[in-house]
């Protein structure tokens, strides 16, 4: 959870789109209200559980170019399954990730 709050103390001190984080996939900025690794941290996972590295964001819902993570995205309600084959839907982490996602929507934005 350390990390989670300091990805988050840039936007609680109200800086603007320059200090977010940005993509592992496109390079863009990330909002911390869009950010799947916020997202597993909410929901206790550690480093050694997430498929991306440490500190590194990916978008949650597709934003400008980027895909975003179809398979994290899936879960969150009126979002399609992912059918690219690498991620299987597990039913079982609808309510988990949704609920996290929730908290997500709750954070401030950078301007």
């Amino acid at each position: 959870m350390h990390q989670l709050l300091f990805k988050l103390d840039f936007v609680v001190r109200g800086d603007d789109m320059c200090n977010l984080p940005t993509c592992d996939r496109c390079g863009q900025p990330v909002q911390p209200n869009n950010d799947a690794w916020l997202l597993y941290e909410l929901m206790g996972y550690t480093r050694n559980q997430m498929v991306f590295d440490e500190g590194e964001s990916r978008h949650i819902l597709p934003e400008g170019e980027c895909i975003g993570s179809p398979s994290t995205a899936q879960y969150i309600e009126g979002q399609p399954r992912d059918t690219r084959g690498i991620c299987t839907y597990r039913p079982e982490m609808e309510t988990e990730v949704r609920l996290a996602y929730e908290k997500l929507q709750a954070l401030p934005v950078a301007a």
